[in-house]
């Protein structure tokens, strides 16, 4: 899936598929999730606003989507991205 870079201190990139209506965000600590059954109003929303880190995590957060990791986090990096700023519940 073809990714669009953003200006974000958490985000890297997102991708949006209309047939499967599949959102794909990497991090910066390059790691990559999808999330499913997203609407596109939701992903327009996301390119769209001010700051992509708070309205993802406000609207993926309360919808929560289902999701799945296809990328872990590079541990390389030494970046500290907390599962909620990834939209995720809190384990």
């Amino acid at each position: 899936m073809n990714r669009t870079l953003v200006t974000s201190s958490v985000l890297k990139g997102v991708g949006y598929n209309t047939e499967s209506r599949t959102l794909e965000i990497e991090f910066e600590d390059e790691s990559l999730y999808q999330y499913f059954n997203v609407p596109s109003t939701t992903y327009e929303g996301l390119m769209t606003a001010k700051s992509h880190e708070a309205y993802m995590n406000s609207t993926i957060q309360k919808a929560r989507y289902r999701y799945v990791c296809v990328k872990e986090a590079n541990p390389m990096l030494g970046l500290k991205i907390l599962p909620s700023m990834k939209g995720l519940p809190n384990r």
